[in-house]
């Protein structure tokens, strides 16, 4: 909960150890558990500690340029061609590695021998080049000539091949390659053994050199993959422990090794934040862990959120990953040791030979004993300000089961998990030593039964897993990528697999639930259900858009409108205050807000500036001071929030915001953007005059105040005629203009009228999208029309919620349409959370469970359950700061039995219709508008009421 509440510890120090692993005493928002020093322990010193990375240079197409057959356009259509190109190596040379791509797919041989493609991928995913790929040469290169050859595979769009070979010296230096470039040939027609060393290229014209790297339509978008490092380090515990601290932190993510054991049971740690201004670490109580005598510490770490190129083709931060670490000793004595990352570290790698965040790991379990002995590179070049993590980290918060194993042709099993999530597989497996398998993820399948990849666009989500062959069972389990899916096709298993060979671990921030809803429906019991796992499945390391496909960013429009229904379902206080330091620390310099925190691209997806995407810097704020008290999180913000509204001041024409961008995004209706980013523009200011008066600043509340009517007033003369439509005539746009207060009090019910009559005749389906759904059900129900609310709520066809839910969804969608009722796709997310907004009006009205902005976090409640729908009971139960708060409520016949649970030191305002009776037949505290009122201390109180 917030920080001002007692009860609750925001930093805490990770405990960790048994004998069998490293085990967390403590979730994120509940009492600290643990030894004395680890919860006394001190911030850390980290005085002469460095920076590590490992000294070799990784592989890159910087340099190598785009090919293609001269004879061809541009967009050649559906055609193949050869490329050749060659290289000399010197004696003695020990490998080296191949680096290649192609739009849209291509084979690649090494003096013959096939060494890679991406033709099979490529059926799948037409992005497919996006993904580098990079081969070890050793034993592969010859000394002296040695030939290169490319098989381009093209389906009508932009055709291009590229790659790069670097050779390796006795010594492991660099010292000879070749890449793609004007000295190669290529054929349209290229007889049998083409790709053969001594074939005979020399009639073969020249190539077209599009571009170097870089250029357009690829950019820099070619992913390749950086090799995890491994860092070890001996040392001594000279005397008897008393405690031992673990101050560690990384440039990618890490995960650390006492003595084999693993320290903490975090997961893609240190997280994601916006790296240009900060970096996390951790602490952890390793007491247990430290041996008397010798002892290892130890780390991998592999490219994370910090080295990964994400969606827009950029290594956002860096292309090489570091490792910070300080061991602090306490010795009984009153002496102390410590142990920090410099020089006297070992690097190397180890048997996790790739593992990214859109295309998954490889581990090889031959390499698993190989030795960490080379030199570490210290970092003199990096000093990041370094910060204690300071929300829950991401954590394995439970498994699931596989429920079927299904065979498939080519000797393919297809694994079927039941459900929808976020995380990874552990499989279990006996195998001779060599034996390759392969682990490939996914959401949903084809009308045929096949498995729909087709929605993971660049992301190949594939784990793969080389046996050793220890003539036992060995066990995998990837532990640096994260995938979003319930169908995993398995390649290369030995022997028949079945469900006890493989459990899914569900990774997710561990934030505490803090929330309960049911109701007598089925139908609604699965809808909450599913919106709260399409929230587990992407609040990870930050709150991200989809968990699967090659995106996964912190998109601000999905937030805003998802925060309130988050703010039940767990405590998420200082996890999306987090967040927003990040959308703070990327606004620009005149004001405006990104589309995406941390923020890793320009451009017109993820740019700044943007209507309800940059509102989310006042909107998530507001909503954590509701429902948390927290001040902090406004104080910390108001000056970029004042930034924000000057900028859409700015940007503005005669206070109407331009029509740009995304408007109501993904709506089944498009609503004129210009209305729908004037009304974001109109609350976000009302929104900021309540803040201002919060934090005590009057003037700026009066300057907001007046703002914000002369907002209105320009909104009412442009959009509104005088019998009450709006401009555009959508659901969204009566929506916002309701429920952000921008109509004229006289033409409020005609507003309102219109929006319903446009509701009945959809068929009582909604139409909008990610900024007017949140508010939907809420102007139907305050306009008088709840039982049109409860019908579009419960409808079951599309578009609708429940419509995800009868085509077999788990989770919600990213599109009303993802998959269409005439059975098309749309290549789209099968777990959003932004259309789960709707729990929040679930939790308020059904289950009545209200926060008071006067008195927030839960001070004051009010409890005001609308029952509808056909609906026979609901209860709903929230963990405040101040302890447990519950509203349950039956009908029986006529009559409405509503029982209230009000926690210490905190009051209610209990609403029901009238005729109402408290406790012990206690008459109302007053009547308004024909509803009874009574307000409650803390405890348990029942009231009965007439059905309505």
């Amino acid at each position: 909960m917030s920080d001002n509440k007692a009860g609750f510890t925001r930093r805490g120090v990770l405990q960790a150890g048994t004998a069998a692993g490293a085990v967390a005493a403590v979730s994120w928002g509940a009492p600290l558990a643990g030894t004395a020093a680890a919860e006394t322990a001190p911030a850390a010193d980290w005085s002469g500690a460095s920076w590590i990375s490992h000294p070799v240079v990784e592989p890159s197409l910087d340099g190598a340029s785009w090919i293609w057959h001269a004879a061809d356009a541009s967009a050649p259509g559906k055609v193949e061609r050869a490329f050749r190109g060659g290289f000399t190596a010197p004696d003695g040379a020990s490998g080296g590695t191949l680096l290649f791509s192609g739009d849209d797919a291509v084979d690649v041989y090494l003096n013959g021998e096939l060494l890679g493609s991406t033709r099979a991928m490529q059926a799948r995913n037409t992005f497919a080049w996006q993904v580098g790929q990079l081969v070890d040469l050793t034993g592969k290169v010859k000394a002296g000539r040695n030939v290169l050859a490319v098989r381009g595979v093209n389906s009508g769009s932009s055709a291009a091949v590229i790659a790069r070979v670097e050779v390796r010296g006795a010594d492991g230096g660099a010292v000879q390659g070749v890449d793609t470039g004007a000295e190669w040939r290529s054929a349209a027609d290229a007889p049998d053994g083409w790709e053969a060393p001594g074939f005979d290229d020399s009639a073969w014209p020249k190539v077209k050199v599009l571009g170097a790297y870089g250029i357009s339509p690829w950019k820099t978008n070619v992913r390749i993959p950086r090799t995890p490092v491994e860092f070890r380090r001996g040392f001594r515990a000279r005397k008897p422990v008393r405690s031992a601290v673990l101050h560690v932190s990384a440039l990618g993510t890490y995960e650390a090794r006492l003595n084999g054991s693993k320290v903490g049971d975090e997961e893609l740690s240190p997280g994601w934040v916006d790296f240009a201004h900060k970096v996390p670490y951790q602490t952890h109580d390793v007491t247990r862990l430290i041996r008397s005598g010798a002892n290892e510490i130890g780390a991998t770490v592999a490219e994370g959120y910090y080295a990964s190129i994400l969606m827009g083709g950029q290594h956002r931060f860096a292309d090489s990953m570091a490792f910070l670490a300080e061991l602090v000793v306490h010795y009984r004595d009153g002496s102390t040791d410590r142990i920090v990352t410099g020089r006297d570290w070992k690097a190397g790698h180890g048997p996790l030979t790739r593992a990214t965040l859109y295309d998954g790991e490889e581990y090889d379990a031959r390499r698993a004993a190989l030795p960490v002995t080379g030199p570490v590179k210290v970092r003199s070049d990096l000093s990041p300000r370094l910060y204690e993590l300071d929300h829950a980290p991401v954590r394995v918060i439970g498994t699931v089961k596989a429920r079927s194993v299904t065979a498939l042709p080519g000797g393919v099993h297809r694994i079927d998990f039941g459900r929808n999530f976020a995380g990874r597989v552990r499989m279990t497996a006996t195998g001779p030593a060599g034996t390759r398998i392969q682990l490939k993820h996914a959401e949903w399948l084809n009308a045929d039964g096949t498995t729909y990849f087709a929605n993971l666009r660049g992301a190949d989500q594939r784990d793969i897993v080389t046996l050793a062959g220890a003539h036992r069972p060995e066990r995998y389990v990837p532990r640096f990528t994260s995938h979003g899916f319930r169908y995993v096709e398995v390649t290369g298993y030995p022997g028949t697999p079945t469900v006890d060979d493989f459990v899914a671990e569900q990774l997710s921030a561990d934030t505490p639930v803090t929330g309960a809803f049911s109701t007598s429906n089925a139908d609604l019991n699965a809808l909450q259900t599913a919106l709260f796992a399409g929230q587990r499945s992407n609040f990870t390391v930050l709150p991200t858009d989809c968990p699967q496909r090659d995106e996964r960013l912190g998109w601000a429009g999905d937030v805003l409108g998802f925060a309130p229904t988050a703010a039940y379902n767990a405590d998420v206080d200082a996890y999306l205050r987090s967040w927003v330091t990040s959308l703070r620390e990327a606004q620009q310099e005149d004001g405006s807000v990104p589309s995406i925190a941390p923020r890793v691209y320009d451009g017109a997806n993820g740019g700044a500036g943007v209507s309800g995407w940059g509102d989310a810097i006042i909107f998530v704020p507001w909503t954590l001071y509701e429902r948390y008290a927290d001040r902090r999180v406004l104080t910390e913000n108001y000056a970029a929030m004042a930034k924000w509204v000057a900028f859409l001041q700015t940007d503005s024409t005669g206070l109407l915001r331009p029509p740009t961008a995304y408007g109501d995004w993904l709506a089944v209706d498009t609503s004129p953007k210009e209305v729908v980013n004037t009304a974001y523009f109109a609350h976000s200011v009302r929104l900021l005059a309540k803040i201002a008066r919060v934090l005590g600043q009057t003037a700026d509340a009066a300057r907001y105040d007046a703002l914000l009517g002369k907002i209105k007033d320009a909104f009412i003369a442009a959009y509104v005629s005088a019998d009450g439509t709006v401009r555009g005539d959508t659901q969204a746009v009566y929506v916002l203009a309701l429920q952000f207060g921008l109509m004229p009090d006289a033409l409020r019910e005609k507003a309102a009228e219109r929006l319903v009559a446009k509701v009945t005749a959809a068929g009582f389906h909604l139409s909008t999208g990610y900024l007017a759904t949140p508010y939907l059900l809420d102007v139907l129900t305050e306009a008088g029309h709840l039982d049109v609310a409860y019908k579009v709520l419960l409808n079951d066809s599309y578009p609708g919620w429940l419509y995800m839910l009868r085509q077999g969804g788990t989770t919600l969608w990213e599109r009303w349409d993802s998959l269409q009722p005439d059975g098309v796709y749309q290549r789209s997310s099968f777990n959003h959370h932004a259309l789960g907004a709707v729990g929040d009006w679930m939790y308020r009205t059904i289950a009545g469970i209200n926060p008071d902005e006067a008195r927030p976090g839960y001070r004051h409640s009010v409890i005001r359950p609308l029952p509808g729908g056909g609906l026979t009971s609901a209860q709903g139960s929230l963990r405040t700061g101040y302890g447990e708060l519950s509203s349950a409520w039956r009908v029986t016949g006529s009559t409405l039995r509503l029982t209230v649970k009000v926690p210490r030191r905190t009051t209610a305002t209990v609403r029901l219709p009238a005729g109402a009776t408290g406790p012990g037949g206690r008459k109302p505290d007053r009547t308004e508008n024909g509803t009874a009122v009574f307000e409650v201390r803390s405890g348990t109180s029942a009231f009965t009421a007439p059905a309505p």
